[in-house]
């Protein structure tokens, strides 16, 4: 974690960036519990046998995370306004 307001403001813009490319794209979108709310396991990818707070799921999120929350919950409005037109047999 970065506490430097620029690099905070660059992985948030980053994900919002990659949201974007996974549920605005034909085909069905993946989202593992957590990402909507930036939840990174502290950068471990394989937590799952550590009983503390690294491998928790946060229910409360931080400010971020509310922010990030709220946007992906925009774009899966924006994504079934716009499913009529993501045809998955179309190449992209």
């Amino acid at each position: 974690p970065s506490t430097d307001p620029a690099i905070k403001t660059l992985r948030q813009r980053q994900m919002r960036n990659m949201l974007c490319t996974l549920l605005l794209s034909a085909g069905t979108p993946m989202l593992l519990m957590g990402d909507e709310v930036h939840r990174s396991q502290g950068g471990n990818n394989n937590c799952w046998c550590q009983n503390n707070p690294l491998g928790w799921m946060h229910w409360q999120p931080d400010d971020d995370g509310l922010a990030l929350k709220l946007f992906v919950q925009r774009l899966l409005r924006l994504r079934q306004q716009l499913l009529p037109w993501l045809d998955p047999e179309r190449p992209t």
